[in-house]
């Protein structure tokens, strides 16, 4: 058992940790190329930031990883907002309901959807 499993074992039931990597084993079957790409950019970022990273191999970073993937989509719009984790890939856009953007790129992708800002975005304290 990794460093990893054992740590979340004892946080999660069996049963949670069972479903929960059902579900991320089927991201990985069924998203592909995209999510692997996500996966390993994530592993950088973790490398490149968190020095204790280094205990863990490449294998239990994916697992904490795709596990924290599943069990929130919180986790995709908190890469989204550390600059260094977006890959242009379109993942974290195309699966969160909420992501944080820089006025500049509200401004670009306004353009290149032709599209008014204020039909596409919302200020942020704004319902």
């Amino acid at each position: 058992m990794s460093s990893v499993t054992d740590a979340l074992s004892r946080l999660f039931s069996e049963t949670d940790l069972n479903r929960v990597n059902d579900l991320a084993e089927s991201n990985f079957q069924n998203l592909g190329q995209k999510y692997q790409k996500f996966i390993a950019r994530v592993i950088r970022v973790l490398r490149d930031n968190f020095p204790l990273s280094a205990v863990y191999d490449d294998a239990d970073l994916a697992h904490l990883a795709a596990f924290a993937d599943v069990i929130s989509h919180d986790s995709r719009a908190m890469m989204k907002r550390l600059k260094e984790a977006c890959t242009g890939c379109g993942w974290c856009c195309a699966k969160t309901k909420r992501i944080v953007v820089t006025e500049a790129d509200a401004d670009r992708i306004s353009r290149k959807f032709k599209k008014k800002r204020e039909k596409l975005f919302t200020l942020q304290g704004e319902t």
